[in-house]
């Protein structure tokens, strides 16, 4: 879509029916690709300028998160299924970085959701399902040897069909999180790793995205099939 005046530009065919089911996507670090994580193919989709797309191993079961670092000129992946996060090389053709696997959530037993990466101070965050609900997030470091773990972060209640939707502002350097069981989005402090506030939105919310250079901050929700705007920093 025409991001001034909101025109439909083309719509890409990614197939259809329950072996594509599509869960996150993200913009590559060279911004010649969008990236869409096919939960059901355990693949990320690589989808051209030229609107067509091929299929990268994502080195797990259940792809679900994505997010590009564009400084290394990586894409990390998450894999819902396998609990592991994996990391491809957008210089080497997307190439698999073994080194990179890891548990994100710190145990075996955790699924990691959806993931945000802020190039401003090179920070990767990981929405982690411990007990069956989204409700925290791990933070990583991103450097050339790999993904080193900073801290958790609890967040809100995202329940057992939470997708765990994030978004970064470098400019604040502020994460954003849907809770999609709680109705809210957690607002976190990607500076000092600390938990802001709690902002309540619409039903169900899921999706969410933020523009820096305006402060809005737009969330997709599924009960009532809205889309939420506030800004960031929240009014009082």
């Amino acid at each position: 879509m025409d991001a001034a005046t909101l025109d439909l530009q083309t719509d890409i065919a990614l197939g259809s029916g329950p072996d594509w089911e599509l869960a996150m996507m993200a913009i590559d670090p060279g911004q010649q690709n969008i990236f869409v994580a096919s939960h059901a193919r355990n693949a990320l989709v690589l989808v051209s300028d030229s609107a067509t797309y091929r299929l990268a191993d994502a080195n797990g079961g259940g792809t679900w998160g994505v997010a590009g670092d564009p400084g290394l000129k990586r894409v990390y992946v998450t894999n819902r299924d396998t609990a592991n996060l994996s990391a491809l090389d957008a210089a080497s053709d997307y190439k698999y970085i073994a080194e990179s696997n890891i548990l994100p959530c710190r145990d075996e037993r955790a699924a990691p959701y959806g993931l945000g990466f802020n190039p401003a101070n090179s920070k990767l965050y990981v929405a982690c399902s411990v007990n069956g609900s989204v409700d925290r997030l791990t933070v990583y470091t991103a450097g050339a040897t790999g993904l080193h773990y900073v801290t958790t972060i609890p967040t809100g209640n995202g329940g057992r069909n939470g997708g765990g939707g994030i978004a970064v502002n470098p400019l604040t350097g502020h994460v954003f999180v849907t809770n999609s069981a709680a109705n809210t989005v957690s607002i976190i402090d990607g500076n000092t790793n600390s938990h802001l506030v709690e902002v309540p939105v619409g039903s169900d919310p899921f999706g969410i995205a933020v523009d820096p250079l305006t402060g809005l901050v737009f969330v997709a929700d599924r009960g009532d099939s809205n889309i939420h705007v506030f800004t960031d920093p929240p009014t009082r």
